[in-house]
């Protein structure tokens, strides 16, 4: 499935790990720069809504999550981001495959099923990844109040392997725990190219 026009940017990173303030924040720079953008997040949509308060309260088995977070993923590729592709928007994504294959596969189940049903879903034009300190992250979260199931523990493993799928996969690694307008720079600084190129 093609991105035909428009650009599909993803942010990834840890829970806590300011994903969604620099979407925010490079979604204002980008639209005052003329450019139609729209931010598109997990558990936004009514499949995703419809387990969002399981997922908070850690019912939901690695198979389960993996099943359910394609589905909100298709849901929204297909209802929400290809029509917008098509427009020439700039879609930018809170998570994306990449937080389905690193959660499975430290849970020990489900990495496989999270492979095997994501595999049509359409490839980002870029990734960001996001590193902040796990420690700081998880209590960023329990500060705001913001329900997650993983513990600081869980949130250390996925830091790691975060870096090396982003390693091996040349995703572009930024330093989160820089002041918000620095990790916006770094991050306007990469898109500027592929920003160009879309026109």
């Amino acid at each position: 499935m093609p991105n035909d026009s428009g650009l599909l940017i993803v942010f990834e990173g840890i829970d806590n790990a300011g994903k969604t303030t620099q979407i925010k924040v490079v979604a204002d720079r980008l639209s005052s720069k003329g450019r139609n953008v729209h931010i598109s997040q997990e558990m936004k949509t009514g499949i995703g809504q419809c387990f969002k308060t399981e997922f908070e309260a850690g019912k939901l088995s690695p198979k389960v999550k993996a099943l359910l977070f394609a589905a909100d993923r298709y849901y929204r590729i297909e209802t929400e981001i290809v029509p917008l592709l098509k427009q020439n928007a700039v879609v930018l994504a809170d998570r994306w495959v990449l937080s389905s294959l690193v959660y499975r596969s430290i849970e020990g189940q489900g990495l496989e099923l999270a492979e095997y049903i994501n595999q049509d879903v359409i490839q980002p034009d870029i990734t960001f990844v996001l590193d902040v300190d796990p420690d700081s992250a998880y209590y960023r979260g329990q500060k705001a109040k913001r329900h997650s199931p993983y513990s600081a523990d869980f949130l250390k493993i996925a830091r790691q392997r975060y870096l090396e799928l982003a390693e091996k996969q040349n995703l572009i690694v930024i330093d989160g725990s820089q002041p918000i307008e620095q990790v916006t720079d770094c991050i306007i600084q990469h898109l500027t190219f592929v920003l160009e190129k879309s026109k």
